[in-house]
């Protein structure tokens, strides 16, 4: 083999600096992706509900009210044998429970203000875009392992991030290829 000359040299060095610096703009540009992708997953799993959820909720909770069985214990104070007084502080529910077409009518007009220019997510909605933003995430977690372990087989050191997704960390080097 023979030896190499210093232009040879140099074009080798810095073969090597543009690869490494083609390896670190990777990785950054990978990562920057993936922190991205966590936010707008925040904001999915942050986002209100539906207004049309958040109003089958509230009809829920009053009919739960309606048949809560603390009414009857209460009711069952003054019919017994023995009067016993109430306590002062009445459950809401009962209190609920008293009024509750206009309690309705009430709680629907706060929720229909709440969602004065807001879009909620409803159940469905929210299910999916999670499920797209899991898979997008996933696939650029692996991307970045395949780059990992890509400069790790030359002998390069790549420091993986805290938050590496343990899927793509842990998985067999032929699903990265």
């Amino acid at each position: 083999m023979r030896a190499m000359g210093k232009t040879e040299l140099r074009k080798l060095i810095e073969r090597s600096k543009q690869g490494g610096n083609e390896l670190a703009s990777s990785l950054e540009a990978i990562r920057g992706a993936i922190i991205s992708l966590k936010v707008e997953l925040d904001q999915v799993d942050r986002a209100p509900a539906s207004r049309e959820e958040a109003i089958y909720r509230l009809k829920e909770w009053l009919a739960s009210v309606a048949s809560v069985p603390q009414i009857d214990l209460l009711i069952s104070r003054f019919v017994s044998s023995t009067y016993r007084e109430p306590p002062s502080d009445i459950p809401a529910e009962i209190i609920a429970a008293a009024g509750i077409a206009s309690l309705e009518s009430f709680m629907t007009a706060a929720i229909d203000r709440r969602y004065a220019g807001v879009t909620g997510l409803s159940f469905e909605d929210r299910r999916m875009s999670r499920a797209d933003i899991d898979h997008r995430l996933l696939e650029l977690e692996m991307t970045e392992e395949a780059i990992i372990r890509s400069a790790e087989s030359l002998g390069m050191d790549v420091l993986r991030r805290s938050d590496a997704e343990p899927r793509a960390v842990l998985c067999n080097g032929e699903v990265l290829q």
